[in-house]
């Protein structure tokens, strides 16, 4: 579901870990995507304590028309290996803990 109803079915609700994909992932852009019905993302995002981002490194530096959630909300990354250091450590310096699986 996504939407204002949607949105509005969340009000109140409280939760402990938020996991989300993405379309495109930059550290200074945040979770990006192509879509539209991305809101809901955002209103999730501020029902829970953490935020965890699962995504493939092909997502990385890809940039989408539409920000879903700034790097700033993103607590936990988890990546395949084809993270580079340097871009792995761009996360880091955003205060991104970063997983490699």
């Amino acid at each position: 579901m996504h939407g204002f109803r949607a949105e509005q079915c969340l009000d109140g609700v409280q939760a402990d870990i938020l996991v989300v994909g993405a379309d495109g992932l930059d550290p200074e852009k945040g979770i990006t995507t192509f879509n539209e019905g991305y809101a809901i993302t955002g209103v999730m995002a501020k029902c829970v304590k953490k935020v965890i981002a699962v995504v493939d490194s092909t997502k990385l530096g890809r940039i989408g028309f539409n920000q879903v959630l700034d790097i700033a909300r993103i607590d936990v990354l988890v990546i395949d290996e084809g993270i580079s250091p340097e871009d792995k450590a761009r996360f880091e310096q955003c205060g991104v803990q970063v997983v490699v699986v």
